[in-house]
């Protein structure tokens, strides 16, 4: 039953343990070591319910330092409670004993009771909780009994707390009345003379002695009348609580962001086990569960925002202790300052080029955050996202062109920023996007057809199209190489264009033009289409006849036989000619044919009127783009043939026809013999003109057998022929037959028929004689003599009378369709 304060060292003593006191006494315990040294067994001190076990360590010259292991759970049962001596320790040198109400002290133990020897045999006495030792001066003495004890201010039961220490550190006990109390904690000392009634009193100032948390030991010297005696208790000190606040670890990394912040969030710390936790927040008090030396509380709202929130805790251990403290928990409900420069590329409009280049976007950001873009092009098409960079409060991020849909849409950007709260905002924008002009037609075909002619192209070249509202249109026009073009500014109204290319501006020609019509929309996109047609504002390579039938003059054979007209014409073109005959006639316009580059056409016999005057043709032509154009020539028609020959003598030789003379008409004179076969032969005559008579004399190269049957033809410069038939004593069984069915007369065209070279000729005609025998005017005159006869035909019927070369004819005739001039002096059947 003792304390640290009283044991002043340890020993060995061969196999014993020597515990001297600090009164000098000394308590051995046999058997303790082994013949070696070796402590097997355990010591224990125990006083006012504190016990230490006592571990020694050896030290020198056989000495052994304690160290004091504290067992503090006494009041729960454990092994150790037996050991526990709650009262005070006193040693008394007197007489031992041991009170009967004292018995469940540690020296009554089972355990103790069995420890061999105690060095000089003595049991302390229990005194008022402590163990008495009598006498001083470690001896013994013959003077009165001295005690002490301290009653109150120690043991497990006075904890000392804050409060306590601040009114001062009391200890009270009881001791020898009128003796002075000496009374030691921690070094600090408090006196006090015992009272009458046995008692004393000592306070010890605040901060006299330690504040804490701590046990020590109270030591307590009564002295008197030179004698002293010492108690001493365990003083245990609690003067403090703890608490802490951890702020760094709220929500993990010491920030409440929005989503944290809406469901509340948990505050921790830690304080004595035991303790008592309160909370305030925002002027809230929440009351923490506190689990061993930990605590926490939920923190169901906060406010939003940006800003420290302050956090308090107080904490009041078993003790009544209290303890504060603060900290600040950071709020960060948002992402701050999220936002999109704009408008995009300067209009929010973003063209084709624009796109193509790629679109920028940037704003500003919470610096430290991280951000992500996303821009979202038409329906259809995949969003594309895109980490910004972020540089201090700015963030950038650029679209490359390759990744931008074309088209005409609202384009959509969203800009998500992630705070490093882990806030996370999103912002967005739209704009237009229109990459191409949209809808740039022409409408086709030009002038209806894609083919200018010179009328059109002398109206103007009037285009047209559609075009996307509110674009610009310039149309180019390029003609012919070595020709400028032409740019003019079109007409936009809502969705078409136009625009006139004046007939004053387009060049003439066969040519293709090209057509480019550029477009340039409200976004700056510009669109060209190109076309091209036909230009041919002429005919081209009309040319007329030139000499018609070969010298420009047509006569009575050549109208006959139809006369026929050429020229070149442009290819496909259509052609009319028309010609106008003498005056008062009536214009003949006819087709003509085309074939290639050449155009012809012929007027059948008959169609060009007779006569002797000039004729004018025009020729028009229009080719297939419909240009016109008309050109013009003349020609003499003369289809009045010249007079037949007029024979006014003949010589005769030995053996036939030696010549004969005509009248002198300037025309041109052959003379033929035709067979009864029909054959005919042309005579070969020298021609000498006789100017005496106007006459010319034809001296044939040999004479004319009598009965030869001969045509005398007079031809005029233009080709008309006229003939006379003469019949030379043609003599058959019936007289001289004059047969004008011969076929060698169908080459001839005959309007005279000279009986008078022979005798008694006979002539038979019908109107077939007459319109076989001349062509030109189916007029036939009959010259000859009293002794001829002519036999007509069909009907004739005398209609007059004509003078020729002096004499007089009768004019017979058949209608309308012929007529026959017959000398007087011919008798006439009709």
């Amino acid at each position: 039953n003792l304390n640290r304060a009283q044991i002043q060292g340890y020993a060995r003593e061969g196999q014993a343990l020597q515990i001297t006191l600090v009164t000098g006494e000394v308590i051995l315990i046999e058997g303790f070591f082994t013949p070696e040294g070796i402590p097997e067994n355990q010591v224990f001190i125990s006083s006012n319910g504190q016990l230490d076990e006592v571990q020694l360590v050896a030290g020198a010259d056989g000495a052994y330092y304690p160290n004091y292991v504290a067992f503090e759970n006494f009041g729960k049962w454990s092994p150790e409670d037996d050991l526990y001596f709650v009262r005070g320790s006193e040693v008394q040198l007197a007489e031992a004993y041991i009170p009967a109400d004292d018995e469940a002290g540690m020296l009554a133990t089972p355990l103790l009771a069995a420890i061999p020897g105690l060095g000089w045999m003595f049991l302390p006495a229990l005194v008022g909780g402590g163990l008495i030792v009598g006498g001083v001066g470690g001896g013994g003495g013959g003077g009165p009994t001295l005690t002490v004890a301290i009653t109150d201010g120690t043991g497990p039961a006075n904890v000392i707390n804050d409060e306590d220490y601040s009114d001062g550190v009391e200890l009270s006990g009881t001791g020898t009345p009128g003796a002075t109390v000496t009374v030691v904690v921690e070094g600090a000392t408090q006196t006090a003379v015992v009272a009458a009634d046995g008692t004393w009193d000592v306070v010890f100032p605040p901060g006299s002695v330690p504040d804490g948390t701590y046990t020590t030991t109270a030591v307590v010297t009564l002295t008197s009348g030179g004698q002293s005696v010492t108690a001493s208790g365990t003083v245990i000190f609690d003067t403090e609580a703890a608490v802490t606040v951890q702020t760094s670890t709220v929500e993990v990394d010491g920030v409440v962001n929005g989503a944290e912040g809406s469901d509340g969030f948990v505050l921790t710390g830690t304080t004595q086990p035991g303790s008592s936790v309160i909370v305030t927040v925002a002027g809230v008090n929440y009351t923490a569960t506190v689990t061993g030396s930990t605590w926490s509380v939920n923190i169901p709202t906060v406010t939003e925002g940006e800003y420290g929130l302050a956090v308090s805790a107080a904490a009041t251990d078993t003790y009544g202790n209290t303890a504060t403290t603060s900290g600040t928990v950071q709020i960060d409900s948002y992402v701050n300052n999220l936002t999109i420069n704009g408008p995009q590329e300067g209009d929010d409009r973003v063209s084709g080029s624009e796109a193509s280049d790629g679109i920028a976007f940037s704003g500003a950001v919470e610096a430290g955050s991280i951000v992500m873009v996303t821009f979202t092009g038409p329906a259809g098409t995949a969003p594309i996202t895109l980490p910004a960079t972020v540089s201090g409060s700015g963030w950038s991020a650029n679209f490359a062109g390759v990744n931008m849909p074309q088209g005409e849409y609202m384009g959509t950007v969203s800009v998500t920023a992630t705070d490093a709260a882990g806030n996370v905002k999103t912002v967005s924008d739209t704009f237009q996007v229109d990459t191409f002009v949209n809808n740039l037609t022409e409408n086709q075909p030009v002038e209806g057809d894609d083919r200018v002619n010179g009328m059109e192209a002398s109206d103007g070249i009037p285009l047209s199209g559609s075009v996307e509202a509110g674009s610009t249109v310039m149309v180019t026009f390029t003609g012919p190489a070595g020709t400028s073009p032409i740019t003019l500014p079109a007409t936009v109204t809502g969705t078409s264009w136009s625009v006139n290319f004046p007939g004053g501006q387009v060049p003439q020609g066969e040519y293709t033009a090209n057509i480019s019509i550029t477009a340039t929309d409200s976004f700056g996109n510009f669109k060209t289409i190109t076309d091209s047609f036909a230009v041919d504002t002429f005919v081209n390579n009309l040319t007329h006849p030139g000499m018609v039938e070969g010298n420009d003059v047509v006569s009575a054979a050549e109208e006959a036989n139809g006369v026929t007209l050429t020229g070149a014409v442009e290819a496909g073109s259509v052609v009319m000619v028309t010609l106008q005959g003498p005056a008062g006639s009536m214009p003949i316009t006819l087709p003509a044919t085309v074939s290639g580059s050449t155009w012809s056409i012929t007027y059948p016999p008959g169609t060009i009127p007779g006569g002797e005057y000039t004729a004018s043709i025009s020729i028009t032509a229009t080719d297939s783009f419909g240009n016109v154009k008309t050109i013009s020539d003349t020609f003499v028609v003369d289809t009045v043939a010249p007079d037949a020959p007029f024979i006014t003598e003949m010589r005769e030789g030995r053996d036939g026809l030696r010549s004969i003379a005509v009248q002198d008409e300037d025309t041109s004179l052959e003379v033929f013999s035709v067979t009864e076969s029909g054959q005919v032969f042309e005579l070969g005559f020298t021609a000498t003109e006789d100017s005496r008579y106007d006459e010319v004399d034809l001296n044939f190269a040999s004479e004319v057998p009598d009965g030869t049957t001969l045509v005398l033809t007079s031809t005029d410069a233009a080709g008309n022929q006229n003939g006379t038939l003469m019949v030379y004593d043609t003599e058959s069984a019936g007289g001289n037959i004059v047969d004008v069915s011969n076929s060698g007369l169908n080459g001839f065209n005959i309007s005279s028929i000279d009986l008078g070279f022979a005798e008694d000729a006979q002539l038979t005609l019908s109107l077939g004689d007459i319109e076989a025998l001349s062509d030109n005017t189916n007029t036939v005159t009959v010259h000859g003599g009293a002794d001829d006869t002519l036999t007509l035909l069909g009907g004739f019927a005398t209609t007059g009378t004509s003078v020729i070369e002096g004499k007089t004819y009768d004019i017979y005739s058949l209608g309308t369709d012929a007529e026959v001039y017959v000398d007087q002096s011919i008798t006439v059947i009709h």
